[in-house]
C-alpha cells in the first residue's frame, strides 16, 4: 500500500475516533449509539476509498454484468432477425420448437452464458480498479491508460459473445420460426421502415432482462 493510501486510512480512522471521544465526553447517555454510528461511518468511508463500489455505474448494470445478461449489447442482432437464445427458450411452445431444437438451444445457452458471466465479472473488477485510482486521488494520464484499454477489450469480447449467441440461435430455427419470434417481440415490420419503433421495443425488452 502506498504512503498516500495509508495516510487516507489514518485520516478516516482518526476522524471516527475523535467523533467517538467527543460523544463519550459530552453526551454519555448517547455514547453507545453514537459509537456504533461512528464505526459504521468509518467502515463506509473506508469502503468508498478502497473503491469497492462503482458510483459511475448503476447497481442494475453491475448486477447484469455479473449475471451474464446482455442488456443492449446484442440489440443490433435482435432487431435484424437474430433471436436471443434465452428468449427462444421462453417462447418454445409459441414457436413450436421440436425437442431437438429446444435441447440444442439449451446447449447453446449453457455453453455461452458462463463465458458472458466470466467476462462480465472481469469488467466489473476493472471498473472497480478504475474507480479506486480516482477515489485515492492517484489518477494520471499514464496509469489509467492500461485500465481503460482493458475495459474496452473486455466490453468488446463480452458483446461479441452475446452476438455470437444470437447468430447460432438463428441457425437452429426455421425462417417461419424466426418470423414468429419477431412478431412475439413486437418486431413485426422491416427494420428500414420502423427503426424508431423497434428501437423503443428493444430498449423495453432488453431493459427488463
Amino acid at each position: 500500500m502506498s504512503g498516500h493510501c495509508r495516510a487516507g486510512r489514518v485520516q478516516v480512522l482518526t476522524a471516527a475516533l475523535f467523533s467517538i471521544i467527543f460523544v463519550c465526553v459530552f453526551s454519555p447517555t448517547a455514547a453507545e449509539d453514537s459509537v456504533e454510528a461512528a464505526k459504521a461511518a468509518a467502515h463506509a468511508a473506508e469502503a468508498a476509498r478502497e473503491g469497492f463500489g462503482i458510483p459511475a455505474l448503476p447497481e442494475e448494470q453491475i448486477a447484469a454484468y455479473r449475471d451474464g445478461r446482455e442488456m443492449w449489447m446484442a440489440s443490433v442482432a435482435e432487431l435484424n432477425h437474430y433471436p436471443d437464445p434465452r428468449q427462444v427458450l421462453e417462447f418454445a411452445a409459441k414457436l413450436g420448437l421440436s425437442a431437438e431444437q429446444q435441447q440444442a438451444t439449451i446447449n447453446l445457452y449453457d455453453e455461452l452464458r458462463p463465458e458472458a458471466v466470466r467476462l462480465g465479472k472481469q469488467l466489473v473488477e476493472q471498473e472497480q480498479r478504475l474507480n479506486r485510482v480516482f477515489a485515492w486521488g492517484q489518477a494520471t494520464e499514464e496509469n489509467i491508460e492500461s485500465i481503460v484499454t482493458d475495459i474496452g477489450a473486455l466490453q468488446a469480447r463480452l458483446r461479441l459473445t452475446h452476438l455470437l449467441a444470437h447468430i447460432r440461435a438463428r441457425e437452429l430455427l426455421t425462417k417461419d420460426q424466426v418470423k414468429r419470434y419477431d412478431e412475439l417481440q413486437g418486431y413485426g415490420e422491416p427494420t428500414g421502415k420502423s427503426s424508431n419503433k423497434m428501437g423503443c421495443n428493444a430498449m423495453h425488452h432488453h431493459g427488463r432482462r
